[in-house]
């Protein structure tokens, strides 16, 4: 299953990753998780499109070491040719 990074557009910080189904939120102006459970405190409506977006990753992509996506980690460029860096 692909791992799914969901980036703020305008910063490109990192807010959450996981694996499972990009769709639409409580409507088609959101996305979230198909796969999504309470315990994994997502938001009610999802992210908003309009500020967010998922980046979809294979499940054996080789992240930087200390990856992690607490809002603490910018990802830039373009599928295939990714790159991360901490602020």
């Amino acid at each position: 299953m692909a791992i799914q990074i969901i980036v703020e557009k305008e910063s490109r910080l990192a807010i959450y990753g996981n694996t499972g189904t990009i769709v639409d939120g409580v409507d088609s102006n959101n996305i979230t998780f198909a796969e999504a459970e309470a315990e994994w405190g997502l938001p009610d409506d999802g992210w908003a499109k309009e500020w967010c977006e998922a980046i979809t990753f294979a499940d054996d992509y080789n992240f930087p070491a200390d990856f992690n996506c607490g809002g603490s980690w910018t990802i830039t460029g373009t599928e295939g040719n990714y790159s991360f860096a901490q602020v």
